[in-house]
């Protein structure tokens, strides 16, 4: 969001908001502080408009957004880069040794 706040008056990122329906967001993986201050400073160089956003007070690199482009544009940058997956899902609730805090009531009575 801070990078479409900071280039709200570009072309593309206005188009990207006459279409509610088709809005994309793609969320890819970058595996350590370094190559994210690297991929930043390749956009910069690029002149690809982006926000790098910095935790404080520890000044450590989290995530980096860019303004909407069409994709043709800035796909170089990006293509090797991985899709991020995230953490797995626990979908069988929890695990089977974790006792909750009934469970364990339960054993000490």
């Amino acid at each position: 969001m801070a990078s479409i706040h900071l280039h709200y008056g570009e072309e593309s990122t206005q188009q990207y908001f006459k279409n509610l329906n088709g809005m994309t967001t793609v969320v890819l993986e970058v595996p350590s502080e370094s190559g994210l201050r690297k991929l930043s400073d390749k956009l910069h160089e690029g002149s690809v408009d982006h926000k790098l956003w910095v935790e404080q007070p520890e000044d450590y690199p989290t995530c980096l957004a860019t303004r909407p482009y069409p994709k043709q544009e800035v796909q170089h940058f990006f293509k090797k880069l991985k899709l991020f997956k995230g953490p797995p899902l626990a979908v069988d609730g929890p695990a089977k040794d974790a006792a909750t805090p009934k469970m364990q009531a339960d054993k000490d009575k």
